[in-house]
C-alpha cells in the first residue's frame, strides 16, 4: 500500500526541494551566539553555527542512489547536477535550512572525556519525504563549530569514502545505521597525522552528506546528567520519547526506564548484527553509539576477513578494548553509563529497576549473537549445543585463518554432504581453509546432526552421501530453505579494509568510480523509561547486528551512538576479517576497550550512561523501573546476538546448547585464524556432510582453515545434531552420509531451508579494510572508479557478483592486508 504522497514526483532540483519549515530540533535548547567558538556550552542541546563551505575545485566522488531517491525523494538526475555538489560542500544550502552542531559528552575508553560535541559537522534541518519519514539531514567535515576538537573543522577523502561505503553497506547488510546520501572532495589541503607517530601528511578536504531520523548519542544525556543540567537532561529525554518512543507515554512515570531499556535492547541487538557480520567498531565509546540503536560514526572500522575474535580495527586501540570479540562486553558497559545518565531522572525504586535491566543485558546480548550466528549456519531454533556448535566454528576459523564472510556464505552454497568433498571444497577457498582443522569432520557432524533436528528426522552420518526417500535436511525442501535463510544473512560482499583501501587510492588520484517514536506520548509519566528502553534495546539489537557481521565500531563513545539504534559515526571502523574477539577497530584503542567481542559489554555500559543521563527526568520508582531495564539488558543483548548467530548458522529456534555451539565456532574461528565473513558464507554454501569432504573444503578456503582444528569433526557432529533436532529428526553422525528413510538434515526441504536462511543472513562481501583501504589509494589520486564499484557491490552482499568476484572480493585477503592499521584520524 502507498503511504499518502508516495506517488508525488520526485524533485529535480533544489529550488523544488526544500526543508521542513519548523524542523523539530527547534523546541530544545539552542545556543544563538554562534559568531563565537567556544568549547564549554551549558544549558543547551544544540548551537546555531553557519557551515564553512568547500572551495577549490569540488567534485562529486560518488551519490546513494537509493539514498537520494527513496529517502531525500530526488530525481536519480540530481546528483549530476553541479548544485547537488554544491548543496553537499554547503555552497548552497536548500530553503529552510537552519543549521546547528548537537552538544554531547562521552566515555572513551571507559573513562569520562567530557563535552565533546559535533565538531565538525552540521544538523542542516529536517526533511519529511513522501513517506511521511522525518530525516536528519547532515553535513559532515563542513567547517569548525563551538564543539571543534580539530581546528579546521574538515574530513579528510580517505575518512570520508569509509563513512560513505560503510553506511551504505552496512544499510544493506540489514545493520541499522545512519545513511550517506553523497561525498565530495575538494583541493583545499589539510594536515594529518594518520597513525599519530609524528608523521603527518597533506590530504584533501571532503564533506559527506549524512541522514538520521536523530542524530543523538548516549554522550547527548551523558553530558547533561554529568553537569547537573537537569531540566535540560529531563527536556530532552522527554523530546526524545515524545518523537522517537511513540509506545511510550510522557505521562508514564516510568517513562525514562521504559526508553532506557529500549534502547539498551536495541543496541545490543546492532551489536549482534555486527558480530554476525564481521563488523568490528573501532571507536566503541558512547559518544558514537546512537540512542536509535544505529551504527554512527564509521571512522576506525572493519570487516574482519581471517576470523579473529581480537581482531582490532583501530591501531589506535593497542590493547585491543575494541576487538572483535570483545565488542558485545564494551556495548553492555556503555549501556551501563547511559544508565548512569539517567539517573538523575529516576526515583530510588526505578533506579533498582534499571539495575535489574542492566544485570540482563549480557544475557540478552549473547542469546542475540547466538541468534544471529545459528541464522548464518541455517538454523532457526536454537537448541542444546547450538552455542557450542558455533563457537566451535568459530574456533576453528580462527586457528586455521578461515574467512569470516566467504566460510559462511561457502557454507550456505554447499549442501552439508558437500562440505567433505575435497572436490567441492577445491571451490569454496575459505571452506577449504576451515576444512583443514583437525576438528573439522567433527563440527561437520555435530552440524549436520544439528538440521537433522531441525528437519525432524533420525541423525545420519555426513561421510557418505548416499540419500534415501526419508533423507530430507541435505534435499529437497528442508535443505532449500536452509539455504535460502543461510543465503539471506551470510552475504557475499562486504566493505572490506583492503576493497576500500583500493577505492581509496583511486579516489585520491581522482578516478571515482517518520516520527521515531510514536508509542510513547509526551502525558506519559514514563516516557523517559520508555523512551529509554526503546533505546536501549534498538542499541543492543544493533549491537547483535554488528556481532552477527564482524562489524567493530572503533569508537564506540557515547558520543557515538545514536539514540535511534542505528551504526553513525564510521570513524575507525572494522569488519572483521580472520576471527578474533580481540579485533580493535582503531588502532588508538591500546587496551582493546572497543574490540569485537567487547562491543556488546561496551554498548549496555554506555546504554547505562544514557540511563544516567535521563535520571534527572525520573523519579525515585522511575529510576528503580530504569535500573531493572539495565539489569536485563546485558542478558538481552547476549540473546539477540546468539539469535544472531544462530541465524548465521542456519537455525531458528534457540535450544539448549546453542550458545555453546556458536562460541566454540568462534573459538575455532579464532584459533584457525579463519574468515569471519566467508567461514559462516560457506558454511551456507555446502551441507553438513560436506564439510568433512577435502574435496568440498578445498573449495571453501575459509572453511578449509576452519576444519584444520582438532576439535572440527566434534563441533560439526553437534552442529549437525543440532540441525537434527530444529528439522525434527533424532541426530546421526555426520561421518557417515548414508541416508536412510527418516534422514532430513542434509536434504530436503529443511537443508534447502537451512541453507537459504544462512545465504541470507551471511554475506558475501563485507567493507573489508583492504577493500577500502585500496579505494582509498585511489581516491587520494582522484581515481574514484573503486570507490564507486564498491558502493555499488556492497548494495547486494548475500549476492554473488561476477565481476567482484573476479577482482577477488571474496576471496581470501591479501597477506599484507592482515597488516593494516586504522586510526581515529579524519
Amino acid at each position: 500500500m502507498k503511504m499518502e504522497g508516495e506517488s508525488s514526483p520526485l524533485k529535480r532540483n533544489l529550488t523544488e526541494w526544500r526543508f521542513s519549515q519548523y524542523p523539530k530540533y527547534i523546541l530544545l535548547p539552542i545556543d544563538e551566539n554562534h559568531d563565537q567558538i567556544k568549547s564549554n556550552i551549558k544549558n543547551v542541546v544544540f548551537s546555531e553555527v553557519t557551515p564553512r563551505p568547500l572551495e577549490r575545485n569540488i567534485r562529486l566522488v560518488c551519490a546513494s542512489q537509493d539514498a537520494l531517491t527513496n529517502i531525500l525523494d530526488m530525481d536519480p538526475d540530481m546528483a549530476n547536477r553541479e548544485e547537488f555538489a554544491e548543496f553537499i560542500a554547503g555552497r548552497k544550502l536548500p530553503y529552510g535550512a537552519l543549521p546547528v552542531a548537537h552538544r554531547y559528552g562521552g566515555h572513551q575508553y571507559g573513562l569520562w572525556v567530557g563535552q565533546l560535541g559535533d565538531g565538525r559537522a552540521h544538523i542542516l534541518g529536517e526533511y519529511v519525504n513522501r513517506r511521511g519519514e522525518r530525516w536528519q539531514v547532515q553535513l559532515k567535515g563542513s567547517g569548525q563549530t563551538p564543539y571543534a576538537r580539530v581546528h579546521d573543522g574538515r574530513a579528510v577523502l580517505r575518512s570520508a569514502v569509509r563513512e560513505m561505503i560503510a553506511s551504505e553497506a552496512c544499510y544493506f547488510l540489514g545493520i541499522p545505521t545512519t545513511r550517506a546520501v553523497g561525498l565530495v572532495v575538494s583541493d583545499e589541503a589539510i594536515v594529518r597525522d594518520v597513525y599519530y607517530n609524528g608523521c603527518p601528511r597533506r590530504e584533501r578536504a571532503a564533506v559527506v552528506l549524512r541522514l538520521s531520523p536523530n542524530w543523538f548519542r548516549f554522550g547527548s544525556l551523558e553530558i547533561l546528567s554529568r553537569t547537573g543540567e537537569i531540566a535540560v537532561l529531563r527536556q530532552l529525554s522527554d523530546f526524545i520519547i515524545k518523537e522517537y518512543f511513540p509506545d511510550i507515554q510522557l505521562t508514564d512515570e516510568n517513562r525514562f526506564i521504559r526508553m532506557f531499556s529500549e534502547i539498551a535492547h536495541k543496541t545490543l541487538d546492532l551489536v549482534a548484527k555486527w558480530q554476525g557480520l564481521g563488523f568490528t567498531h573501532g571507536l566503541l565509546n558512547t559518544d558514537n553509539m546512537s540512542l536509535l540503536g544505529l551504527t554512527v560514526d564509521f571512522g576506525p572500522f572493519g570487516f574482519v576477513d581471517s576470523y579473529d575474535g581480537g581482531f582490532v580495527a583501530n591501531c589506535s586501540d593497542g590493547e585491543g578494548r575494541y576487538a572483535l570479540a570483545k565488542q558485545p562486553d564494551v556495548v553492555v558497559w556503555n549501556i551501563g553509563q547511559l544508565a548512569n545518565a539517567l539517573k538523575p531522572l529516576l526515583t530510588s525504586s526505578q533506579q533498582v529497576h534499571m539495575s535489574h535491566i542492566l544485570k540482563t543485558l549480557d544475557t540478552y546480548c549473547k542469546n542475540k549473537i547466538l541468534e544471529t550466528f545459528l541464522m548464518k549456519v541455517g538454523l532457526k531454533e536454537e537448541r542444546w549445543g547450538d552455542e557450542q556448535l558455533v563457537e566451535k566454528l568459530l574456533d576453528m576459523m580462527q586457528q586455521t585463518g578461515a574467512d569470516f564472510t566467504a566460510t559462511f556464505r561457502q557454507l550456505a552454497e554447499l549442501e552439508p554432504c558437500e562440505m567433505v568433498s575435497e572436490i567441492k571444497l577445491e571451490e569454496k577457498w575459505s571452506l577449504k581453509r576451515l576444512s583443514s582443522h583437525a576438528s573439522w569432520g567433527c563440527w561437520l557432524d555435530q552440524y549436520r546432526e544439528r538440521l537433522d533436528k531441525e528437519a525432524g528426522v533420525l541423525p545420519v552420518n555426513s561421510r557418505d552421501c548416499g540419500v534415501t526417500a526419508v533423507d530430507a535436511s541435505s534435499s529437497g525442501l528442508f535443505e532449500d530453505e536452509r539455504r535460502r535463510r543461510m543465503l539471506s544473512v551470510n552475504p557475499v560482499y562486504v566493505p572490506r579494509n583492503w576493497l576500500l583501501h583500493e577505492a581509496i587510492i583511486d579516489a585520491e588520484q581522482d578516478d571515482y568510480q517518520k516520527e521515531y517514536f510514536p508509542d510513547i506520548q509526551l502525558t506519559d509519566e514514563n516516557r523517559f523509561i520508555r523512551m529509554f528502553s526503546e533505546i536501549a534495546h534498538k542499541t543492543l539489537d544493533l549491537v547483535a547486528k554488528w556481532q552477527g557481521l564482524g562489524f567493530t565500531h572503533g569508537l564506540l563513545n557515547t558520543d557515538n551512538m545514536s539514540l535511534l539504534g542505528l551504526t553513525v559515526d564510521f570513524g575507525p571502523f572494522g569488519f572483521v576479517d580472520s576471527y578474533d574477539g580481540g579485533f580493535v577497530a582503531n588502532c588508538s584503542d591500546g587496551e582493546g576497550r572497543y574490540a569485537l567481542a567487547k562491543q556488546p559489554d561496551v554498548v549496555v555500559w554506555n546504554i547505562g550512561q544514557l540511563a544516567n543521563a535521563l535520571k534527572p527526568l525520573l523519579t525515585s520508582s522511575q529510576q528503580v523501573h530504569m535500573s531493572h531495564i539495565l539489569k536485563t539488558l546485558d542478558t538481552y543483548c547476549k540473546n539477540k546476538i546468539l539469535e544472531t548467530f544462530l541465524m548465521k548458522v542456519g537455525l531458528k529456534e534457540e535450544r539448549w546448547g546453542d550458545e555453546q555451539l556458536v562460541e566454540k565456532l568462534l573459538d575455532m574461528m579464532q584459533q584457525t585464524g579463519a574468515d569471519f565473513t566467508a567461514t559462516f558464507r560457506q558454511l551456507a554454501e555446502l551441507e553438513p556432510c560436506e564439510m568433512v569432504s577435502e574435496i568440498k573444503l578445498e573449495e571453501k578456503w575459509s572453511l578449509k582453515r576452519l576444519s584444520s582444528h582438532a576439535s572440527w569433526g566434534c563441533w560439526l557432529d553437534q552442529y549437525r545434531e543440532r540441525l537434527d533436532k530444529e528439522a525434527g529428526v533424532l541426530p546421526v553422525n555426520s561421518r557417515d552420509c548414508g541416508v536412510t528413510a527418516v534422514d532430513a538434515s542434509s536434504s530436503g526441504l529443511f537443508e534447502d531451508e537451512r541453507r537459504r536462511r544462512m545465504l541470507s543472513v551471511n554475506p558475501v562481501y563485507v567493507p573489508r579494510n583492504w577493500l577500502l583501504h585500496e579505494a582509498i589509494i585511489d581516491a587520494e589520486q582522484d581515481d574514484y572508479q573503486k570507490v564507486r564499484f564498491l558502493l555499488d557491490v556492497l548494495k547486494n552482499p548475500f549476492e554473488v557478483q561476477p565481476e567482484a568476484e573476479k577482482r577477488g572480493f571474496s576471496a581470501q585477503p591479501p597477506q599484507w592486508a592482515y597488516a593494516l592499521k586504522i586510526s581515529c584520524s579524519s
